[in-house]
């Protein structure tokens, strides 16, 4: 066996991935969904991440070579999605942050319409709306104790497009007594990224 460690993982030859494809979702919802992360380099079984309910229970991505991390977030929406059937009440919410001239600019879009899930797409304008809407999610699965419900997946392609996440100086804690101003978005990133996975909430993010 020759590993060639230059050359891109195809996920096509990922068995796992092809033989869940194949055999199609599980009868009941995975407790830790699993994803490939590209090829084995050793021999063994690829590498892989089970999304489990616990703290840190996230991915991130670093790294300068956007089309190699595309291909990771978009393949582990797939294996994420082919966990869940069509049925199932999982959904995915993206933040592309890829500029609109590159090659691959529209795949996500693609990917959403090829997936049978609930899939939405959004520009990095509308990064604050989405925020908002899974940070209110989070608060009713916290207040009701609700460890149970569908899994929310949260990808951020490219982190660095994101203005309106970027932490301010205020969001260091120094803020003053009484400061009754809203929670920005970077907070309610940070809310997520700590208490969201032990209530199926899991971000995925690639920056570079």
């Amino acid at each position: 066996v020759v590993f060639e460690g230059n050359v891109p993982a195809d996920p096509a030859a990922c068995v796992p991935l092809k033989e869940l494809l194949q055999d199609g979702p599980p009868r009941t919802r995975p407790p830790a969904p699993r994803a490939w992360l590209g090829e084995a380099v050793q021999i063994k079984p690829p590498p892989e991440l089970s999304f489990r309910r616990q703290s840190g229970s996230n991915l991130l991505l670093v790294g300068q070579q956007p089309e190699e991390a595309h291909g990771v977030l978009a393949t582990t929406a797939v294996a994420l999605a082919a966990q869940h059937g069509s049925d199932s009440a999982a959904c995915f919410h993206v933040l592309d942050g890829t500029p609109a001239d590159e090659p691959y600019g529209a795949s996500w879009q693609q990917l959403a319409e090829a997936l049978p899930h609930s899939v939405e797409v959004s520009s990095p304008r509308k990064a604050t709306r989405v925020i908002e809407s899974i940070s209110s999610e989070l608060s009713r699965r916290d207040e009701a104790d609700d460890e149970s419900a569908a899994p929310i997946f949260l990808l951020i392609c490219n982190l660095g497009r994101f203005r309106e996440l970027r932490p301010d100086e205020d969001d260091l804690g120094f803020g003053g007594f009484g400061d009754d101003r809203p929670t920005s978005p970077s907070q309610r990133l940070a809310t997520i990224l700590r208490n969201g996975p032990a209530l199926g909430i899991h971000v995925l993010v690639w920056c570079d």
